[in-house]
């Protein structure tokens, strides 16, 4: 009778010490919270053991109090979260907003491209999928990788209805740009001259006339140059300046011999 005594009450300490602690680190993860320390909380949160359905509670707390003032810090909840989502649905919505956090506000490209890639792969809308290539296209771009998102480009392209989705013309000007990085200038300034034709509102509003004014530059084309900027000179002075730099250098190059 004496040990079973001694079992119950050693079995009882071990629950009750269990509360304490997670209690404990409960506890300092809501101070740090109130206190808007993200970080911390974090780390106060790695500490707490079981207790699923009250940790995704304090995980969806955390996601509205960091999200406003560390996004970093609010995007590995989520992550947690979705992880451990057992609605489809929900699931998705979650990974989507992990993407676009990625993408547009810590600018991790590289983990955006991770979400993105897997969004393509769930049952979403052709148009969805369309939309996800074209950010894993804009993300291999800012990370310097010009072969890669070329040919999510041309994926994309592939897709796409020129007469009936006027997307296309996004993705154009992305495929003209990677073009310019990899200094294909012939073939860059076919596509904008494409979309100098077939978009031209697109075409101002995005300063696309700056990029062919560069590759004529850098082949000293300058009449060229200054043809393509002047219809668009009076918009700023910085073109009026530019216009000016270019006729100086026009006028400097060295007369042509004749023969």
């Amino acid at each position: 009778m004496e040990i079973i005594k001694q079992a119950v009450f050693f079995n009882l300490c071990l629950f009750l010490t269990g509360c304490f602690y997670f209690t404990s680190s409960v506890r300092k993860m809501e101070k740090a919270l109130k206190k808007k320390e993200c970080s911390q909380a974090r780390l106060d949160f790695l500490s707490i053991e079981g207790r699923e359905n009250k940790k995704q509670l304090l995980a969806k707390k955390a996601v509205q109090v960091c999200l406003p003032i560390s996004k970093k810090q609010a995007v590995w909840f989520y992550q947690y979260l979705s992880e451990r989502e057992r609605n489809k649905e929900h699931r998705l919505e979650l990974k989507k907003t992990m993407a676009r956090i990625y993408f547009e506000e810590i600018k991790d490209y590289e983990a955006a491209v991770k979400v993105y890639s897997f969004l393509q792969t769930q049952d979403v809308s052709a148009e969805e999928k369309q939309k996800y290539s074209f950010r894993v296209a804009q993300a291999y771009f800012e990370m310097g990788k010009w072969l890669a998102s070329l040919n999510q480009v041309e994926r994309v392209l592939s897709t796409m209805d020129k007469n009936k989705d006027n997307k296309w013309v996004k993705v154009f000007f992305l495929k003209g740009r990677i073009l310019l990085m990899q200094e294909r200038y012939k073939e860059a300034e076919d596509t904008f001259i494409v979309l100098q034709r077939s978009a031209p509102g697109f075409f101002k509003v995005n300063k696309v006339f700056l990029y062919l004014s560069f590759i004529y530059e850098s082949r000293k084309e300058f009449h060229q140059a200054i043809s393509n900027l002047k219809e668009y000179q009076n918009t700023s002075e910085f073109l009026m300046s530019k216009i000016k730099r270019l006729k100086i250098r026009q006028n400097n190059q060295p007369a042509r011999t004749l023969q």
